[in-house]
């Protein structure tokens, strides 16, 4: 998978099982609501917990992500923008997606 599609199926993901905020996921590691993090994971390795060791489309990814965190909001990583206060479920799926945007236009 392309940085820009595991982004995009990341917000997709939040979108069709829910958002989280200070965990991964809500305890169901396949299938429950996650956080961003969470979401890209389960984008790439079908769990919110999978890990990205060797591989290289999902580090650009969370690269590109944190990018567009810190040039967008005051935040400076997309963990603590998914877990302030004010970040809603739509403000996550909507970051994400800016984020495959910014992946499809070349970072």
């Amino acid at each position: 998978m392309t940085p820009e599609e595991v982004l995009f199926k990341a917000a997709e993901i939040i979108s069709t099982a829910g958002h989280v905020k200070g965990a991964f996921d809500d305890g169901d590691c396949v299938s429950g609501a996650v956080c961003m993090e969470g979401a890209y994971r389960r984008a790439m390795y079908g769990t919110s917990t999978g890990t990205d060791e060797g591989f290289i489309a999902p580090e650009r990814a969370w690269r590109i992500l944190t990018k567009t965190v810190e040039a967008e909001t005051d935040y400076f990583a997309p963990c603590v923008f998914n877990d302030a206060d004010e970040t809603t479920a739509e403000d996550a799926i909507l970051m994400l997606k800016r984020a495959a945007e910014r992946a499809r236009d070349g970072g």
